[in-house]
């Protein structure tokens, strides 16, 4: 980011190879005994991380901004790895699988209304009371939007969305800005109570002590969507219905 702003142009993988010292610090403090190559290997990884998997982030025409709090942002990040790790290591259950986490934010502002409102500095003193009418009347389009285009226009309330879709899933709904740990552990543990909320596995082997290891969410997605425009945040765990599971025999880049 500070390097766009100075140059107005993005970071390659070779500038930031020679700018900055975390490749060179890599290096030196690994001990795979091919330090020589590992320069090369990094670099290269970088550049097939922004090509195939990065999104293509523009900094140069935002349109709107999110404006809701990191800490809740990191927080859920930090649970939804620790999920993943007490699947792996506590229910033992065996790799691939994927788990998405998405959020949806309190609100979102566009870039140039803000930025009007920070350097109109030289305005009559009736303009601040004109622009706290605007806002409030842009807030009341609902979900906090500052604007009268909705991003989230397409996107419904959730609970009654997924009642009408006829979609098994689990609804929570937070008590403050906390995630409390093994939020999501418990939440999977309820919508695998669900009828038919799971699709039924196969496991190649009958032993019992191998059944669990191939339990959901092996080889198969699970979503989970945290809503934070009202004013409690909701939280929505399901199986993706259709694409559930991973396709049979394609180990590369699922």
């Amino acid at each position: 980011m500070s390097h766009y702003h100075r140059n107005k142009q993005d970071l390659s993988a070779q500038q930031w190879s020679n700018d900055y010292p975390t490749l060179s610090n890599l290096v030196k403090n690994s001990t795979s005994g091919a330090s020589s190559e590992l320069p090369d290997v990094l670099k290269g990884s970088v550049d097939s991380f922004a090509t195939r998997y990065a999104t293509f982030l523009s900094l140069s025409n935002i349109e709107g901004k999110i404006q809701d709090s990191i800490r809740f942002y990191t927080d859920f990040i930090v649970e939804c790895t620790r999920f993943i790790k007490t699947l792996i290591t506590q229910d033992q259950i065996a790799p691939p699988c994927q788990v998405e986490l998405m959020i949806i934010p309190k609100k979102v502002v566009k870039v140039e209304e803000e930025d009007s409102d920070d350097s109109d500095t030289d305005s009559d003193p009736d303009s601040e009371d004109d622009s706290v009418e605007e806002e409030s009347d842009s807030e009341e389009g609902g979900f906090g939007v500052s604007d009268d285009i909705d991003p989230f226009e397409a996107l419904p309330d959730l609970n009654a969305h997924f009642k009408k879709l006829k979609l098994p899933h689990e609804h929570h709904v937070l008590n403050g800005d906390h995630c409390p740990p093994r939020t999501f552990y418990n939440l999977l543990k309820q919508l695998k109570a669900i009828p038919n909320a799971i699709t039924p596995r196969s496991p190649s082997s009958k032993k019992i002590s191998e059944l669990n290891r191939f339990d959901y969410p092996h080889k198969q997605r699970l979503s989970i969507v945290v809503d934070r425009r009202k004013d409690d945040t909701e939280i929505f765990m399901f199986e993706p219905d259709p694409c559930n599971e991973f396709p049979r025999d394609h180990v590369y880049e699922w």
